[in-house]
């Protein structure tokens, strides 16, 4: 009597490396791998299927016959334990409990899960269990049940370190009736968000609150573009969306800032800048005016002409000042100089409104930590840098002091200001006092100078 590869037949044969197994019908005789043993079912008894790597944990009584002719030619056998998928690609693998019945939500090997590539693998914090799947994970903790990790997302997940991250375990399944076609999953301690536009990023602690504030991806910032990133000046985070982004400091909490405010915002230097954090979000229109208050100060955004200003703007007899940062706007006029509260120079040493006094505002530095020349002029600032141990390099950078030698052009003492953009062709794009017109503000779109110190 011929005989025929049904049954077990795929899943024993993998599971023994490759050998053929045959058996008779179903009904009188089975032949089922134990731990890579031969075992028989004599006289129709049959003995619970075991597949390694799991334990020892029986898949149980068969409850059918092998059923082939699945999606990419697999198989699978179910049993009273659970089930063994098989394809050439990923072997026999056995799925049962709680990730079984997940699975079976998820549309099988039919949904966007496909086989499962691995067996269960527990022993993972607060005793959870996780499987792979080809097309994504399904982790099983007692306090969550059983949850689907999915596409953009697993990859998300997997730059924090899976259940071990920020995030921790899915705690539900990825929902995808967002703006713009996207999708989000709920984690633990965050979440997850995806747009075709973004690709997918994590958001969790402060900033997800400010986030929720701002109405999510609905709201004006849009989607994330990045993860959160931290080690910023006193201790602040940041997170960029795709129209602006959230800082958040212990001070002052998660602060939106985006639009033309941000704009302004970024070219005095961020949060090193002399604004330093947002302390609140902006306001609603009030005459034709947009404000937001920072710690250094309230940048106004005019509707009708799109400039962004601050407090003392554009005053001091008609000398172009910086929008409303630099303190000594108001400062008259004393000889050739400008003096304030009786004094020619600043509290941080410097004559007002010279290229060093305003460099020296923009770094929130005095003199004692600059000069190493015994004087106030900028010539001697590359070599004070020096003696301190800080970078001096030839490559400019966004809130670096651009830094030229004593010149015929500067009189003999040098001159500095301070980077705001980088151009494509290595050059600097800087903001100044006292270059073109003497004690005023000024920006040059395209210079090199002579060292860049960081």
């Amino acid at each position: 009597m011929g005989t025929r590869a049904t049954g077990l037949s795929h899943i024993c044969r993998g599971l023994r490396s490759g050998r053929r197994w045959l058996r008779p019908a179903l009904r009188r005789r089975q032949r089922l791998c134990l731990q890579g043993r031969d075992v028989r079912g004599l006289g129709g008894h049959r003995r619970p299927v075991c597949q390694p790597g799991l334990g020892e944990r029986p898949a149980g009584l068969s409850r059918s016959a092998e059923i082939c002719g699945l999606r990419d030619g697999g198989c699978v056998q179910l049993f009273s334990g659970g089930n063994v998928y098989y394809t050439r690609a990923t072997g026999p693998v056995q799925v049962w409990g709680a990730i079984r019945d997940r699975y079976d939500n998820s549309g099988l090997e039919s949904g966007r899960l496909g086989y499962p590539t691995e067996p269960e693998f527990c022993g993972l914090r607060d005793g959870g269990c996780v499987q792979r799947y080809q097309g994504g994970l399904i982790y099983f903790t007692p306090r969550f049940g059983a949850h689907a990790v999915l596409g953009a997302i697993v990859g998300s997940y997997s730059a924090l370190d899976f259940e071990n991250g920020k995030l921790g375990y899915p705690i539900g399944e990825e929902y995808c009736d967002l703006a713009n076609r996207g999708c989000a999953q709920n984690f633990a301690t965050g979440l997850i968000q995806f747009s075709p536009a973004t690709g997918a990023h994590p958001i969790w602690g402060e900033i997800l609150r400010g986030y929720g504030v701002q109405g999510w991806e609905r709201g004006p910032l849009g989607y994330p573009t990045s993860a959160e990133f931290c080690n910023l000046r006193d201790n602040g985070c940041a997170q960029r969306f795709q129209n602006g982004l959230i800082y958040f400091t212990t001070g002052t909490g998660p602060q939106p800032v985006r639009g033309a405010i941000l704009a302004r915002y970024a070219a005095l230097g961020h949060e090193t800048g002399t604004l330093g954090y947002p302390k609140g979000p902006e306001s609603a229109p009030s005459g034709g005016r947009i404000s937001q208050a920072f710690q250094g100060g309230t940048l106004v955004f005019d509707q009708a002409t799109g400039r962004v200003t601050g407090p003392g703007a554009e005053t001091g007899g008609g000398i172009p000042l910086v929008p409303g940062a630099y303190p000594d706007a108001n400062a008259p006029a004393c000889g050739f100089l400008w003096c304030k509260n009786g004094s020619v120079y600043s509290e941080r040493g410097f004559a007002y409104r010279n290229c060093t006094d305003f460099a020296a505002f923009r770094r929130g530095m005095v003199w004692s930590q600059i000069n190493g020349s015994g004087d106030g002029n900028a010539r001697g600032w590359k070599n004070g840098w020096i003696q301190r141990g800080r970078t001096v390099s030839s490559t400019p950078k966004v809130g670096a002091v651009a830094w030229w030698a004593a010149s015929s052009t500067s009189s003999g003492y040098g001159h500095v200001a301070i980077v705001i953009g980088v151009n494509s062709d290595g050059s600097a794009k800087v903001e100044e006092y006292n270059y073109a017109t003497p004690g005023g503000y000024g920006i040059r779109n395209s210079v090199r100078a002579d060292a860049y110190l960081y």
